[in-house]
């Protein structure tokens, strides 16, 4: 009886170890609560099977090889860090999802190490991969604009991107799998009909690649693929296969190349959006800033785009969210202590890769007879390679499904293990097995609960965005929003903001609305001290209590938060407009207009208001103009 319970819990594992694995990337990459509520209510369950599996179990073994105390060793920093952060609402979701990628990782280390497993999560990986790259093809040939069922942005128009909203991150999954389709398509060990399926499906996934015109899954794909070829090079059967594997890329990236160069300019075109998204470097440099200012122990979890505002480039106006590149925003973030920490994990994985090599290949030399163990273990390490170069040009490990993807490449690599040495194997007494069982149950109670608040959150916040600004229905909504997280102080803002304009269209009375939303612009300012909209909305405010003295003071003090804004350079000219101060509020216009000159109405009209003000009392707002740093 308890050898069919456990093999049960291990089934079921391993089920909705795959259902995670395929629906994170169908379901827009997971990067919304309400499609990532599934994943991790998946993962609950797999918390309460793995604990079941504990108690049915007389000899539990803990397969824990150095990579999975690296691991701990990063998570603890990461979990010591996130209590430190400044603005905890933000650092808090950060380390939810992280901890989430820890908690998988070891679940498959721990369940899933048999070959039969990883044979199937790769396999299922493969066609997974193989059918958003054909969708891709078809968004691609077909100029599709629609994902699924919603439209596609604008800016990646003419760029397949499958069921992922950005085409470079679908490029990134592709890369990931693209090393495993070619490898155990010619080294893997089985039928011809599956190994001519793998084939074709590795061209699919390679021509998904290329229509995301990704340069970034170009580089990493391309750089993965040639250094796994030149290991399967060693072996004289090989060349044939390396040769023709060599030429589609050449021909790929020759086909490809104009159409590349075709989209970078449009993309770089001086209109609006697309401008803001030319350049990594202006999203890299505040990010490096961010890191010297804190060099040992980075500006807190997740607070790479929280600290943006004070090194903002004047070239880039767009909220960043992430740094397009993970290994600055971990700096940023987390500093050199937590840099050393993500070094550690990855030379530990590459010393384990090695390892690993020595005994899983047959016969003692790759390519002596087929191998789905070798094949595994060099295919999911080039896959890692892929995403750790693409990484360096985008945001892939914030993408949940590709987060999930690589830390199961990672787990599958470090099971086995289980096949180079016994030493890992950690025995339990049942003792051991209760901590463990408790340990698992806590961690689904907090997994689950923690998933549940911002699913909640979310299903409020977007309700309340379906209704006039000023509706009584939309305070509500947001109060229980912010009832189940008090401190996100976006949610603590927009109630604010609410207030303050309700108090604007009152004629008796506007006093103590206003006065309640200060309170709540003071409050937002607390959560978040790093924001300059707290201050925004209190300037306004006291503007509407004719304070302005005190108004000058709040804007002053969002331009130190944030000094190279268009928004609010546009509201301190609508500021100086109020008080009178024309020429002031005409050269504060100008300089909102010179950072952002496309879609900036603010900023315009108090270039124009001003100027025809001064205009019609005789003076010349250009010959008392200045410009402002």
């Amino acid at each position: 009886m308890r050898e069919r319970i456990d093999k049960g819990c291990e089934w079921g594992i391993l089920g909705l170890t795959l259902a995670i694995l395929v629906f994170g990337p169908i379901a827009f990459g997971a990067v919304r609560i309400v499609e990532s509520i599934w994943i991790y209510g998946g993962l609950v369950v797999i918390l309460v099977l793995w604990a079941v599996r504990a108690c049915v179990r007389d000899n539990y073994r803990l397969l824990l090889p150095p990579i999975a105390w690296s691991l701990l060793a990063l998570l603890g920093y990461i979990a010591w860090r996130t209590q430190n952060s400044t603005v905890q609402y933000t650092a808090q979701v950060e380390f939810f999802q992280i901890a989430a990628l820890g908690i998988f990782f070891f679940a498959i280390l721990d369940n899933l190490n048999r070959s039969e497993s990883a044979n199937l999560i790769v396999m299922t990986l493969i066609f997974t991969a193989m059918v958003l790259a054909a969708y891709a093809v078809y968004q691609y040939l077909t100029d599709s604009q629609k994902i699924l069922w919603v439209n596609q942005p604008v800016p990646y128009r003419g760029r397949g991107s499958g069921t992922y909203i950005c085409p470079s991150h679908l490029g990134g999954f592709l890369a990931m799998i693209l090393p495993l389709g070619v490898v155990y398509t010619l080294t893997g060990r089985m039928n011809n009909l599956l190994r001519v399926f793998l084939g074709y499906a590795s061209l699919m996934i390679l021509a998904g690649i290329a229509v995301t015109i990704s340069r970034g899954a170009w580089v990493a794909a391309g750089g993965s693929i040639l250094l796994l070829l030149i290991v399967l090079a060693r072996r004289r059967e090989f060349w044939i296969p390396a040769g023709i594997c060599l030429a589609v890329l050449l021909f790929g990236g020759i086909l490809f190349g104009v159409k590349a160069l075709q989209t970078r300019a449009r993309m770089e075109s001086p209109t609006g959006v697309g401008s803001q998204l030319a350049g990594r470097t202006d999203y890299w440099q505040p990010g490096l800033e961010i890191w010297r200012e804190n060099f040992w122990i980075g500006g807190g979890t997740a607070h790479y785009d929280l600290r943006f505002h004070q090194h903002r480039l004047r070239s880039m106006q767009n909220r960043p969210e992430h740094a397009h590149n993970d290994y600055i925003e971990a700096f940023a973030d987390y500093g050199m202590v937590g840099g050393l920490f993500i070094a550690l994990f990855l030379i530990v994985l590459g010393c384990s890769v090695v390892r690993i090599w020595r005994f899983v290949k047959r016969g003692g030399d790759l390519g002596s007879k087929p191998s789905n163990r070798s094949s595994l273990v060099l295919g999911a390490a080039f896959g890692l390679v892929a995403i750790a170069i693409h990484s360096a040009m985008d945001f892939n490990m914030h993408i949940p499904a590709n987060a999930f993807v690589a830390i199961t490449l990672v787990a599958l690599v470090a099971s086995h293990h289980r096949y180079a040495t016994e030493s890992f194997w950690i025995k339990t007494r049942w003792w051991d097995r209760i901590i463990l069982k408790g340990v698992l149950l806590v961690a689904a109670w907090w997994l689950g609960g923690f998933a549940w608040g911002l699913h909640s959150e979310a299903k409020l916040l977007n309700k309340a965005a379906n209704y006039p600004e000023l509706s009584a229905e939309k305070r509500k909504l947001l109060l229980g929003a912010y009832r189940i997280f008090p401190a996100n102080f976006s949610t603590v803002l927009a109630i604010a903001d609410i207030d303050r304009k309700i108090a604007w269209d009152e004629e008796n009375g506007f006093e103590d609305i206003a006065g309640t939303a200060l309170l709540g612009y003071r409050q937002a300012q607390a959560l978040n001290p790093f924001s300059p909209y707290g201050y925004l909305g209190e300037g306004l405010t006291f503007d509407l209590l004719k304070l302005p003295g005190s108004a000058t003071a709040a804007f002053y003090q969002a331009l130190i938060l944030d000094p190279q804004s268009y928004y609010v350079s546009a509201h301190l000219a609508w500021h100086f407009f109020q008080i009178g101060q024309d020429q002031k509020s005409y050269n504060w216009g100008l300089r909102s207009v010179a950072r952002l000159p496309v879609n900036n109405p603010l900023g315009w009209a108090y270039v124009k208001a001003p100027e025809k003000r001064m205009q019609e009392q005789g003076l010349n707002a250009q010959a008392g103009s200045r410009t402002i740093p």
